[in-house]
Order: structure tokens, then C-alpha cells, then sequence
């Protein structure tokens, strides 16, 4: 099934129960095991590739190692379920691992968690909304289910932008990124 991340060997799953804890309020995971100069209670080694998300190197049965990204081991140790689904980030921080800030989503939820993506629309700096210059107004518009609605133009950037967010909270609901979360 595509978008569907197969299990964890049952000896990894083991492993990371044995060697790892987690304080689930900070994000933060610690070693039960003393390995490789570590001691119990040291703080796990976590790389951030490219300043996305933490991904720790799990190495179990001596030489059998897994790079496995930190919100899954948080996810697992917490409910006791292999993630085979993706695990988003409520704020959009990836680095902010506490269990309250971890939800279970589909691709189209984790996308409409987002942030306006500024390759493409390098002229604006609102999600759902871009410039067009041959009419020299801002449109806005939203994609649900891979079908996008066109929401409208505007005069103004931050018109659209609040057309776009009061679509994005009927449409996406608790998923929703919105350009001005505090109206």
C-alpha cells in the first residue's frame, strides 16, 4: 500500500524498549543502558539532517543498525504501537518531540499543516496565495483531497491571506495552518 511504512523488526522494537526512556513532557530521550562510553541517564546523540527532523542511529544485535526518526521513537515508547502512519508535529517545530505535540495523520493532514512554501510562490508570503501579474491582483486558493478551490482575487496580499485562512479552518480543521492564527 502506498504511504503505508512497514513494522520495525521485532528485535529493534526490543532493543528500543531495553536501551532508551523518554521524558514525554520535554521531548527528550535518554539512555537505560550503559553502550559505547554512554552512561544510564545520558541524553541520546540526535542529528538534525538539514535542520529537519531528529533522527537517532539505533544499532541492535551488534551490528544491525536503523536510522529512525526521534518523534517515532517517542510515538512507540509512549503508545506502544509501531508508527506505520506519519507522526506530525502540531506547532510545525521539528525538533519539539513532547508526546502533546504529536498527533497521527495522513499525507493530506500533514500537508495542510505546512507552511507556505517559498520556492514557489517567492513573491508572496502567505500560504494559498500568490501574485498574479497579468491582472495585478492576489488570488487565493486551496487544496483538499488533491483538488484545489480557487477562493478568489484581492487587491491586497493580506486579503487573500485571510480568504485563504477562513477556508483552511472549514476545510482542514484542527490541521489547518493559518497565516493569522491569533484571529
Amino acid at each position: 500500500m502506498k504511504g503505508v511504512k512497514k513494522g520495525w523488526p521485532i528485535k529493534l522494537q526490543e532493543y528500543i524498549r531495553e536501551a532508551y526512556y523518554a521524558d514525554f513532557d520535554k521531548g527528550v530521550l535518554y539512555w537505560k543502558i550503559e553502550k559505547n562510553g554512554t552512561k544510564v541517564g545520558d541524553e541520546v546523540y540526535v542529528t538534525y539532517p538539514k535542520d529537519e527532523y531528529g533522527v537517532v542511529t539505533v544499532t541492535y544485535n551488534k551490528c544491525t543498525s536503523r536510522r529512525i526518526s526521534l518523534h517515532n521513537i517517542f510515538w512507540f515508547l509512549y503508545y506502544g504501537e509501531v508508527p506505520t502512519y506519519i507522526i506530525d508535529h502540531k506547532d510545525r517545530n521539528p525538533k519539539n518531540n513532547a508526546i502533546e505535540n504529536l498527533r497521527k495523520a495522513t499525507h493530506s493532514e500533514n500537508t495542510c499543516n505546512a507552511s507556505a512554501y517559498k520556492k514557489r510562490t517567492p513573491h508572496c508570503k502567505y500560504k494559498g496565495v500568490k501574485w498574479k501579474k497579468d491582472k495585478r491582483v492576489f488570488a487565493a486558493a486551496i487544496m483538499k483531497d488533491r483538488k484545489q478551490y480557487y477562493l478568489g482575487s484581492f487587491k491586497t496580499e493580506e486579503e487573500a491571506a485571510r480568504a485563504y485562512d477562513k477556508a483552511a479552518k472549514e476545510l482542514h480543521g484542527e490541521f489547518a495552518y493559518l497565516n493569522f492564527p491569533d484571529s
